[in-house]
């Protein structure tokens, strides 16, 4: 696998966290930079040193942090989603029925434009080694053989909605599950995903939000919706304390269009439609939310954090520059 050079940029000034949503100038530092026909759409990193970013036209990888990267899979199709079950077995999913899989930690990948049909894959997760759920703008895929075999398990919209109405999945555990779409839709199961429930509950006056993505914090408990109904209303997101039984409508962010947020723990990032150069993070399990800068140049497209001062962002932009940043220390 070809060695992709790269170069460091160290800037000698500390970051000081804060405990409200304004932004921070300049939180973030250069780590490396290439030039390659690559713009990042996602990321996974199994440990601080070991990760991948993937998108358009490309897997890389790296295993020293992020220093220098290798060109795991280079052919036409764009990835939107990656992870990592453990140190060898790894999925891939994005647009065009793409879907792929690796057994060797990257060294080979396989890819499937054929077993989905009509499928943008836009997240995997694996809740243990062998149960793990793939969501796409249509539906959602279980797996119990450690992804030998897909199910189609999606809850069914009502006939009325769009076909790609889908926005956002998460898996609380291996049977709690959410999924969220435009119009204020929203379905969950607590049996993995054998039966669904639809809400029937108005949560907002006026024009029907459209919900982007839903993430929950460590303790299963916490967690949000990122929504916008296009006008930039004050409310941004619906917030619950009991795992979903009760959502409340809350102005968290500075944005109405947070089209991303993940956990990974009590760590958390959201991220806009690829059209800012900040991001949200939390290290509290969301109590405290910081508006971090992280390039004024370029536009953040993905990340993924493990602590204050560790984590990385990936910036993609029209002229295929590539760059990494990581948090100031």
């Amino acid at each position: 696998m070809k060695k992709l050079k790269t170069s460091m940029l160290l800037l000698l000034a500390g970051m000081a966290m804060q405990t409200t949503t304004q932004a921070q100038d300049e939180s973030w530092q250069m780590l490396s930079s290439t030039r390659d026909p690559f713009s990042a759409y996602c990321a996974y990193f199994r440990t601080p040193q070991e990760g991948w970013e993937a998108g358009a036209k490309g897997i890389l990888h790296t295993a020293d942090g992020g220093k220098t990267w290798e060109k795991q899979w280079a052919e036409q199709g764009r990835v939107l989603c990656i992870y990592f079950k453990n140190a060898k077995d790894g999925f891939a999913g994005g647009e065009s029925n793409l879907y792929m899989e690796t057994h060797d930690g990257g060294a080979t990948w396989k890819a499937d434009f054929s077993h989905f049909q009509s499928a943008k894959f836009e997240k995997i997760v694996f809740v243990s080694e062998q149960t793990g759920y793939m969501f796409c703008s249509v539906t959602v895929y279980r797996t119990t053989d450690g992804g030998k075999t897909w199910k189609d398990i999606g809850p069914k919209k009502p006939s009325e909605e769009s076909s790609e109405d889908y926005t956002g999945f998460v898996a609380r555990d291996a049977k709690h599950l959410i999924v969220v779409g435009r119009h204020e839709m929203m379905f969950t199961s607590d049996n993995g995903g054998d039966t669904w429930v639809a809400n029937k509950k108005d949560f907002f006056t006026g024009p029907r939000k459209n919900y982007y993505s839903v993430a929950f914090a460590k303790d299963g408990k916490t967690g949000w919706i990122s929504c916008s109904d296009g006008s930039g209303s004050d409310i941004d997101c619906l917030y619950t304390t009991d795992g979903g039984a009760n959502w409340t409508p809350k102005k968290q962010f500075n944005s109405y269009q947070l089209k991303k947020m993940e956990f990974n723990g009590n760590t958390g990032w959201a991220l806009s439609d690829m059209s800012s150069h900040t991001m949200y993070t939390t290290y509290d399990g969301g109590a405290t939310w910081n508006e971090e800068t992280v390039s004024k140049e370029h536009k953040v497209n993905t990340a993924y954090l493990f602590s204050p001062g560790v984590g990385y962002a990936g910036i993609g932009g029209s002229d295929y520059l590539f760059n990494l940043y990581v948090p100031k220390k």
